[in-house]
């Protein structure tokens, strides 16, 4: 296998593109009109206000587990401080909280299957828990068309995620899952999904001591319901039921800052498709910059570097895991552009090349894939080709969050060795 190097998973996931009524045509002109009005000037700037803040709204998520969009900070915490998890709020380093509290390697709350509630949570009238089958392609529409519209979105409604119904079963479905732990609110007489968390079996290993937990995702709640505090119901039923099966720990992750953080990590983002990203306002081309100059420098191989780099087939996947697991241990209604899609870095092992030219070669198979933008957290060694590469920054943190487990204290993006969908 010390010839077969492996592209990072490709989310087939997009991000939809501004409205039209964002213009864009002020972006489009930035290399042919360097002489602009006042009036010009000025609308451009609220253009580019309008995306900075939609970025980093998308950074942030929709409010991570335990909130809802549009909902007080205040409240939020007021449920976290009933969970078992950290109190600490803010995210800091390793040795920032006293000494003699922590009991590292072990839950903070201990139970049993046996003293498991086994009546499920009450839902406000005229709703329903349901269980939901993603291998019925009528049930996978339904969750498709709730996290469409629902899942994650800026507060201008430019940007929003659309993740695939094939991309969804996948994710949901690893090896081990419990259908049981696939949950959904659904309203009494119309039957209309409403809301929807998922669990999976997450092995993990934190600061050395292995732990069976799951990892708690996709967390949606229909916009008209917010108001009904349905995210901490839905997080309290999907914890009882985890326990039932003796699972008592999770990790998830969210854009917004809640008690417990146990690490931060930073998205980056890295541009391959430059005219279409600033034609649909998601980027722009810098002041004193040509478009000319800018694709130039986004530019990527157009033949892989490395030698018999591929894309991985199934017979790969037992050399593949076996490499993985010994480094661990170690744009709406635009008038051109519907979608911009997105390639994700999953995890990147690199044995017998640069992890910089591996991901050079990613680079190039991203762009041969119809991808606009490559994303990577600075997690794990990634920083080693971050800047290298041209990945620009992005707006907001992503945290880590353990739920019912005790660490020594916060890990530094670099410790962490796990990448959630």
């Amino acid at each position: 296998m010390s010839s077969f190097t492996d592209t990072p998973s490709t989310d087939p996931s997009s991000t939809s593109a501004p409205s039209a009524e964002a213009p864009t045509s002020a972006a489009k002109k930035e290399e042919s009109s360097p002489v602009l009005s006042a009036a010009e000037q000025l609308r451009r700037l609220k253009i580019q206000e309008k995306v900075a803040l939609a970025q980093a709204a998308m950074a942030r998520s929709q409010a991570g587990p335990g909130g809802e969009a549009g909902e007080r900070q205040d409240d939020r915490h007021k449920f976290w401080s009933t969970q078992p998890v950290s109190q600490e709020l803010m995210v800091g380093t390793k040795g920032d909280e006293p000494e003699g509290e922590r009991k590292p390697g072990q839950p903070l709350r201990h139970q049993t299957v046996e003293s498991t509630r086994k009546e499920p949570y009450p839902l406000p009238a005229g709703f329903e828990w349901a269980v939901l089958d993603v291998t019925d392609e009528a049930q996978l529409d339904e969750i498709y068309t709730l996290l469409n519209r629902h899942y994650v979105e800026d507060d201008d409604n430019m940007f929003r995620f659309d993740y695939s119904r094939p991309f969804l079963r996948w994710a949901v479905c690893p090896p081990g899952y419990d259908p049981g732990l696939h949950l959904g609110v659904k309203a009494s007489k119309s039957g209309k999904l409403m809301g929807v968390i998922t669990a999976i079996p997450q092995g993990m290993v934190v600061e050395g001591t292995p732990s069976s937990m799951v990892e708690i995702n996709f967390l949606c709640v229909h916009k008209k319901l917010r108001s009904k505090r349905l995210a901490p119901v839905l997080i309290k039923e999907i914890t009882r039921r985890v326990n039932l099966t003796g699972v008592f720990s999770a990790v998830y992750t969210a854009g917004v800052l809640l008690p417990g953080a146990v690490g931060v990590a930073r998205y980056y983002h890295r541009t391959i498709n430059l005219k279409k990203l600033v034609d649909v306002g998601f980027t722009r081309v810098p002041r004193g910059k040509t478009m000319a100059r800018q694709q130039k420098l986004y530019r990527v191989p157009s033949e892989p570097i490395t030698k018999g780099f591929r894309a991985m087939r199934e017979e790969d996947v037992e050399g593949a895991w076996k490499l993985v697991m010994n480094y661990l241990k170690d744009c709406v209604q635009h008038p051109t552009h519907s979608h911009i899609y997105a390639a994700y870095s999953y995890y990147n092992v690199a044995t017998t090349v640069p992890l910089r030219q591996l991901m050079k070669d990613c680079l190039g198979e991203a762009k041969k894939d119809g991808q606009d933008v490559f994303n990577a957290l600075n997690v794990m060694e990634n920083d080693e080709f971050l800047t290298d590469l041209n990945f620009g920054m992005g707006d907001g943190n992503l945290n880590y969050y353990l739920f019912n487990w005790q660490t020594e204290g916060r890990m530094k993006a670099s410790e962490i060795g796990l990448v959630l969908l």
